[in-house]
């Protein structure tokens, strides 16, 4: 296991978990910036059954960007 890529998803997490509470728009930015390491995670590290929750939660952070911006 790489522990410099889950630290930087796990960082990428935490600080989008941290703008949501701040109801900030660049949250999912940070959420979509994690999940394309995960991605990077899964396929270099032959976890490719891991790449199906990796986009349905990228697609979830594009949701939020979408639907975030809107509302500023």
């Amino acid at each position: 296991m790489n522990w410099l890529l889950t630290i930087a998803a796990t960082c990428a997490s935490l600080v989008a978990f941290w703008l949501y509470g701040n109801k900030s728009w660049m949250a999912p930015l940070f959420g979509i910036i994690g999940c394309l390491i995960y991605v990077y995670y899964d396929i270099r590290y032959d976890q490719v059954p891991l790449l199906v929750p990796t986009f349905v939660t990228m697609g979830i952070q594009i949701r939020n960007l979408i639907r975030m911006r809107n509302a500023r």
